[in-house]
């Protein structure tokens, strides 16, 4: 499994990545043309990636004891990936590819 961390944010939940952007589920609003750096980790790795937020929507709530906690699906196209961390995290998708097909 895949988990990440926005900035100023919680632990996220991520529903899809590419070398071209990520989409996720978040319990705190972020507005779309927001500019966001969040850290992925996956088994011993970890990656900062920079981008901006391109669609935020509400897309239930999650019940934590008795309070409902919205749950956002957001989307975030990456930016100014730099060669290394562009090689680093096409490596962890192969990586996650693998684990997937096993």
């Amino acid at each position: 499994m895949i988990n990440g961390r926005v900035y100023l944010s919680e632990d996220i939940e991520v529903k899809d990545i590419s070398l071209s952007g990520i989409r996720f589920y978040t319990s705190k609003f972020v507005s779309p043309g927001m500019n966001c750096t969040l850290t992925l980790r996956f088994r011993d790795r970890s990656l900062a990636l920079k981008g901006t937020v391109v669609r935020a929507l509400l897309s239930g709530t999650r019940r934590e004891g008795d309070d409902f906690i919205p749950v956002f699906d957001v989307a975030m196209a990456f930016e100014d990936l730099g060669e290394q961390t562009r090689q680093d995290l096409s490596e962890m998708l192969e990586e996650i590819e693998g684990e997937r097909g096993s």
